[in-house]
């Protein structure tokens, strides 16, 4: 086992089946484990994974889908300034699940294929949220950490303020 294996922590009350049903790691969450793992020990097709994340974000995503765009560009960040070795105050766990939770969004053929119209994201959405929800603590920590990089630059630090680099024309 290395060290980037680990358990995905227990629910805070497994006695109470609706909390251990929210809090239980997704199916195909935990299928891409193993090649997000894999991934993170091969930068340049990281990079490249990354990359193809950013286009279907860009090209899929409208402004109503803006929580999971935000949760993209904060996970992909974090993947990204965890393996350039500027960020490393998290669990390998959670660098892990964020790269799965990445890579099942880039997937066309999952639960839901994304060809179907207006349904074909909401499993790829649900995902998202999962980890964003699960790994909050952590992903909170990273974001206040971003923030205070006055070099890095980040896309995150754009989707703050969705309409800030919105630009009128005169």
């Amino acid at each position: 086992m290395t060290d980037l294996q680990s358990k995905t922590p227990s629910a805070p009350d497994d006695a109470n089946p609706l909390t251990k049903q929210a809090s239980e790691e997704p199916k195909r969450l935990t299928q891409l484990r193993s090649r997000a793992e894999g991934l993170l020990s091969q930068p340049s097709r990281l990079k490249d994974t990354l990359s193809k994340i950013k286009q279907k974000e860009s090209s899929r995503l409208n402004r109503s889908a803006t929580d999971a765009k935000e949760t993209i560009v904060l996970l992909s960040g974090l993947v990204r300034d965890f393996v350039d070795g500027r960020y490393r105050d998290i669990a390998p766990d959670t660098i892990i699940a964020a790269l799965a939770a990445l890579l099942y969004f880039l997937l066309p053929l999952d639960a839901i294929p994304d060809f179907i119209l207006a349904l074909g994201m909401i499993d790829d959405f649900a995902i998202l949220a999962w980890v964003a929800r699960h790994f909050r603590e952590e992903l909170d920590r990273y974001r206040d950490w971003q923030m205070s990089q006055p070099n890095l630059e980040t896309e995150s630090k754009s989707t703050q303020d969705p309409g800030a680099n919105d630009q009128k024309p005169d």
